[in-house]
């Protein structure tokens, strides 16, 4: 409903353990997380949750803020399908675009709770070989070809990924360049 030509969470996850079974850093952004729709702390546990299965490196939450152009889309959408949130949403959105810090303050730490409960801790972009610092896997990320497929209810992607060093863009190895499909 609130993403109707998106790929299924289930399918982003499967995507996304793909990727980190291949050694690159990939995570989560829980984005926008909606008051009264998508934030009840046992649906963001669910996602937090899902996340680690799939092996996330990370996972972050950014509350919803709309600005002018954005409300004239969603705050039809949200009288359409939540009328009862409508009057909460124009009172909170009426004058700024972002919701308070204590809300955006209380999902984060909520967040930062569920990554330690379940085991989702922010790796290091950085490891130590001898004195060298190495850039992991998780490089700087240049798409090559991004194909997508609309399947009826979803996308199916397909891409590949070239790795390059982060001191001098060049590609680090013919074995650098991955295939994954993800559906």
């Amino acid at each position: 409903m609130l993403e109707p030509r998106a790929p299924r969470p289930d399918l982003r996850l499967e995507c996304l353990k793909k990727l980190r079974d291949a050694g690159v850093r990939a995570g989560v952004i829980c984005a926008p997380v909606l008051p009264g729709i998508t934030d009840a702390p046992k649906q963001l546990e669910a996602v937090v949750r899902a996340a680690a299965r799939a092996k996330a490196s990370h996972i972050y939450a950014n509350p919803l803020f709309l600005k002018p152009c954005s409300a004239a889309v969603f705050l039809p959408f949200l009288k359409e399908h939540f009328p009862q949130l409508l009057p909460e949403y124009e009172r909170r959105f009426k004058d700024k675009a972002f919701l308070p810090a204590a809300y955006r303050k209380r999902i984060s730490e909520l967040f930062g709770k569920l990554r330690v409960k379940y085991g989702i801790v922010r790796e290091s972009r950085w490891k130590t070989a001898g004195r060298t610092k190495v850039r992991t896997v998780g490089a700087i990320l240049r798409p090559r070809r991004i194909r997508g497929v609309y399947c009826g209810s979803h996308y199916s992607f397909s891409f590949n990924l070239d790795l390059f060093s982060s001191r001098n863009s060049r590609s680090l190895s013919a074995e650098s360049s991955r295939r994954f499909h993800c559906s």
